[in-house]
C-alpha cells in the first residue's frame, strides 16, 4: 500500500466528507419534501422527528448582565486547517475518490462480490 503524508490524507478525507455532506442534505430533503411518507428502504427505515427546544437569547438581556465578565467563559480550542501546497495544481489523479450516484451498490453482508 502506498503511504500518503497524513496531511494529504486529511484533506482527501475531509472532501469525502464534504461531498458525503452534501449527499445526506439532498437526501435528508427528498424525504421531508416527499409527498408521501418515504421512510422504509430495503435495509434502513428513516425516521422524522421533530423536536422543540427552549434557548436563551443572550441579547435580550440587560447590558450590565451582558457585559459582566462572571457570566462569561474563555475556552480554547485547536483546529487543523489544510492548505494545498502548490494551489494551482490538480490534486493527486484519482484523489479523492469520486463515487458516482451510478456506483454499483456493496453486496449485502456475509456475501461476496461478483467481481
Amino acid at each position: 500500500m502506498h503511504l500518503i503524508h497524513p496531511a494529504d490524507e486529511l484533506a482527501d478525507i475531509r472532501a469525502d466528507i464534504a461531498r458525503l455532506k452534501l449527499r445526506e442534505a439532498e437526501l435528508r430533503a427528498l424525504i421531508l419534501a416527499s409527498p408521501q411518507p418515504m421512510t422504509q428502504g430495503r435495509w434502513f427505515r428513516a425516521e422524522v422527528v421533530e423536536r422543540r427546544a427552549r434557548h436563551l437569547n443572550p441579547a435580550s438581556l440587560p447590558a450590565s448582565i451582558r457585559n459582566d465578565p462572571f457570566y462569561w467563559q474563555d475556552r480554547v480550542t485547536r483546529a487543523v486547517t489544510c492548505i494545498a501546497v502548490h494551489p494551482r495544481l490538480a490534486p493527486r489523479p484519482g484523489w479523492p475518490i469520486q463515487r458516482g450516484t451510478n456506483a454499483a451498490p456493496l453486496p449485502p453482508q456475509g456475501q461476496a462480490s461478483l467481481h
